[in-house]
């Protein structure tokens, strides 16, 4: 009696597709899969279009026998690991691809603090900035005098992780006071450093003596003129000029 063998062959075909991750900074991400087809496809692993190679934090597995694949990355960094991964079959009969996310995870971080004080004129535009990173990008909460406000002219800079609250045309009865910002994701939150804004108010002058418009001296005599100055509602300042004439 004689029996015959049939082979069955086929292109490459994901049984179980590799899915996204969401793994933090410094853990380690997992990435499974199934495939069949004959002759056994070829298997190959790209990050950001560049082939992943087995080294001490990267391991590649492979059964030839289920067709269960692993993609192990240990210690995953946001610069070098995040992006796109791609897994890529191919055999004689054809290709096919899969292509996930590696989302990487970091609490926000602040690299440029607010500076601890901030000065401006009254009716003056001022601007506070920080640069902090974070992955997701924070979301980002200003305070003034300890509570929370809505900061209509807030706004962030992706390109420079900048993230800026611009004061309009700044009174002191409005706007002088402490400020901080709070940046928050899935993962923690920072407060930045307090940031004082002082508003200075146009200078006043309240008293001058003598306040004769015409003076007559002698020669020789002493002359000593006084002037009281109102500086931001708040602050009084005694100046006095002494002339001696020729």
């Amino acid at each position: 009696m004689c029996f015959d063998t049939y082979v069955i062959v086929g292109p490459p075909v994901f049984v179980t597709k590799p899915s996204t991750q969401r793994v933090k900074q410094g853990e380690t991400a997992l990435f499974k899969t199934q495939i069949d087809g004959w002759p056994t496809p070829k298997m190959s692993w790209l990050l950001n279009g560049k082939p992943l190679i087995t080294k001490e934090d990267i391991q590649v597995q492979f059964d030839d026998k289920t067709g269960q694949a692993n993609l192990t990355i240990q210690n995953v960094d946001l610069k070098q690991h995040a992006g796109s991964i791609i897994c890529h079959l191919e055999n004689l009969h054809g290709n096919q691809e899969e292509t996930v996310q590696l989302d990487i995870l970091v609490a926000p971080k602040i690299v440029t603090q607010l500076p601890q004080e901030q000065e401006t004129v009254n009716g003056q535009d001022v601007m506070l900035r920080v640069i902090a990173r974070g992955s997701p990008q924070p979301h980002v909460q200003w305070t003034f005098n300890n509570k929370f406000t809505v900061a209509e002219n807030a706004s962030v800079n992706e390109v420079k992780n900048e993230y800026q609250l611009l004061i309009k045309q700044a009174t002191v009865a409005q706007n002088e006071g402490i400020y901080q910002v709070v940046l928050k994701n899935e993962v923690g939150e920072v407060l930045s450093t307090p940031c004082a804004v002082t508003v200075l108010g146009p200078v006043k002058l309240t008293r001058v003596r003598p306040t004769a418009d015409i003076i007559d001296l002698k020669i020789g005599e002493k002359f000593e003129i006084t002037v009281d100055i109102d500086v931001n509602d708040k602050e009084i300042l005694l100046v006095s000029l002494n002339a001696f004439p020729y």
